[in-house]
């Protein structure tokens, strides 16, 4: 499919462009979860909310929230519950907890007509499709990239399997998948995704954080390999994307996906892996500008 570039910011000469403000994170409750976020709003125009994967944290999106900022779409990233620095979930299905939080967020950042577009990797696009649905009329549209819960490889049913043993496994052993096998399955250029990989892997050095994170993978990946508990009925335009070199979801299921929405669109990105706003966060962020002006 084409993607149209957003229109660049026009200026007239008279005075150079002002500095971009700095990106800072700050902590505000949505419903009852209080999170970490980091707003570019200064924009008009519906706001980009990014969601990202299973195990990682709302800064895996800097730098398309960066490309973002620059090209004038406002946008916001967060931790979603049970990752980062938000608030623990509690014992019962983790993607419907996540979509309740999604639902609380998407009110929080409506602007009149113009309803926000839910961008979400992994975990992220699996829980931005639910959305789509439950919160129809709240949602502008979905930009999906890799989206879990709807095919699996036997690589991710392999992991399933694996997550179960993590709480008998000794804490030096499981602390080495994690920081030496999660990040070959994310990304496919370990150099461009580099810097992005680095600050994934810094969380695990936090007392407590380590465990904490990698205790919900027996019950993520056992409903993200069974699915979503209904089809999703998304009207909204819905954009799937899929790294050509994705190890935990091939690439194949890209137009399985996006061909059961009736507004569905599938893009194959090629060279990238499963995190591609890792590896390519300019591509990634001119993707989802491209998306969200179509939309007007």
């Amino acid at each position: 499919m084409r993607i149209r570039r957003k229109p660049e910011p026009q200026y007239d000469g008279a005075a150079e462009p002002q500095p971009l403000p700095e990106l800072r994170p700050e902590f505000r409750a949505f419903g009852p979860i209080r999170t970490r976020v980091v707003e570019s709003l200064d924009a008009p125009g519906p706001v980009v909310v990014l969601l990202h994967g299973f195990s990682d944290t709302l800064d895996t999106w800097t730098g398309v929230l960066r490309y973002l900022q620059a090209h004038g779409q406002p946008a916001v990233a967060l931790d979603l519950p049970g990752y980062g620095a938000a608030d623990a979930l509690d014992h019962g299905r983790i993607t419907e907890q996540i979509s309740t939080f999604i639902a609380d967020v998407v009110s929080h950042y409506d602007r009149p007509g113009e309803a926000p577009v839910l961008v979400g990797n992994s975990l992220g696009g699996f829980v931005a499709i639910l959305a789509g649905d439950e919160e129809a009329d709240a949602v502008s549209g979905v930009v999906a990239l890799t989206p879990g819960g709807f095919q699996h490889s036997r690589l991710l049913s392999f992991a399933a399997r694996a997550s179960r043993l993590i709480g008998l496994t000794p804490e030096p052993i499981a602390r080495y998948a994690a920081t030496h096998v999660l990040p070959r399955m994310m990304v496919h250029d370990a150099v461009a995704g580099a810097s992005a990989v680095e600050t994934y892997l810094g969380q695990f050095g936090q007392r407590g954080q380590f465990r904490r994170v990698l205790s919900t993978a027996p019950r993520v990946s056992a409903e993200l390999i069974h699915g979503p508990r209904h089809v999703p009925h998304v009207t909204v335009p819905v954009l799937v994307l899929w790294g050509q070199r994705d190890r935990l979801v091939p690439a194949t299921a890209a137009l399985e996906v996006a061909s059961r929405f009736p507004r569905g669109k599938h893009l194959i990105l090629e060279r990238l892996g499963h995190c591609p706003q890792m590896e390519a966060p300019d591509r990634i962020g001119e993707i989802i500008a491209g998306f969200v002006h179509d939309l007007s």
